[in-house]
């Protein structure tokens, strides 16, 4: 990202930067604050200061799985693939999910009221890991040993 912005700063205060930013991020946005999930040794993240540094009239700081789900919006049939051989609902809840710093989720609902998706992000991923079977036995105590000798920038 360092390198993309120092090549951008030709076109500050030109007519091609841009005025507003959007940025999906990991970890609870609060009054377009974060601080970045399993990270406690980077700094919040600031919209309002990202918007000061770059010149930009707003910076808003999303959840990285509410980014996600806006995206899943945009996507066409061909885009995916059915897991099984029910059909989608056209206007059902939709839920977007996957691997991060836990396991990322979000859900998106249409009410009776407007023709959007309404996204709502969560950090539902950042939950307990119950213990049911030998093999999440092993999990477990791969996942404790990981976490304790991995070089991950996340520990």
């Amino acid at each position: 990202m360092f390198l993309l912005f120092n090549d951008l700063q030709e076109f500050k205060g030109t007519k091609d930067w841009p005025t507003v930013g959007v940025v999906g991020i990991a970890g609870e946005v609060n009054k377009n604050m974060v601080n970045v999930t399993n990270c406690p040794h980077w700094p919040v993240a600031d919209g309002v200061q990202l918007a000061n540094a770059l010149g930009m009239q707003s910076f808003t700081l999303i959840n990285d799985f509410a980014a996600a789900g806006y995206g899943l919006c945009l996507l066409k049939p061909n885009d995916y693939v059915h897991l099984n051989r029910v059909s989608p609902s056209e206007d059902g809840p939709r839920v977007v999910m996957g691997p991060g710093t836990g396991h990322g989720q979000g859900y998106l609902t249409k009410s009776a009221f407007t023709k959007c998706y309404e996204v709502f992000s969560s950090e539902g991923g950042h939950t307990d890991f119950s213990v049911t079977s030998e093999e999440d036995w092993k999990l477990r105590q791969f996942a404790i040993e990981f976490i304790k000798n991995s070089e991950n920038v996340e520990n």
